[in-house]
């Protein structure tokens, strides 16, 4: 039962019978606190889809202006961002085995976790912004991944 189902099942005044043992050994951020077998443990890359998914959480991580605050331990690094909703994507993409390492003006690095393999590291080259503006309402990163 996942966290949407324990909440609509309470908001509909069922009671909730049999809960799933939490697993406390996840570390959970303040960005997401979102519990679930299917995606713990990188569980996700037993789907079908998992090629789609790890592209999804790549464009998580990258799209976005997101900065890294230095850290000794790349497992523990802190994102700042002027908007909680782009911390919120990089965090969750970092939890599902997408880690931002680093951002400069010119690349953007990432950690990625496989499950039957060593992590990887990818780099991307910032080939352009286009700034947000009040009447666009859109942000637009290009970025080309180095072979």
């Amino acid at each position: 039962m996942t966290e949407v189902e324990k909440v609509a099942a309470l908001r509909a005044g069922k009671a909730l019978y049999h809960m799933e043992q939490e697993n406390t050994d996840i570390k959970l951020e303040k960005e997401f606190a979102l519990r679930d077998a299917r995606l713990d443990d990188l569980n996700w890359q037993n789907e079908p889809t998992k090629d789609t998914i790890f592209r999804f959480l790549e464009i998580l991580a990258v799209c976005n202006t997101v900065i890294t605050e230095d850290s000794e331990d790349p497992d523990n690094i802190n994102y700042i961002s002027e908007s909680p909703d782009e911390t919120a994507f990089v965090v969750a993409a970092k939890r599902l085995g997408v880690s931002l390492l680093e951002r400069t003006e010119t690349f953007i690095q990432l950690k990625l976790l496989k499950k039957s393999e060593s992590p990887m590291l990818k780099k991307y080259e910032r080939l352009n912004t286009i700034e947000f503006t009040s009447v666009r309402y859109l942000l637009i990163l290009l970025f080309a991944r180095f072979p």
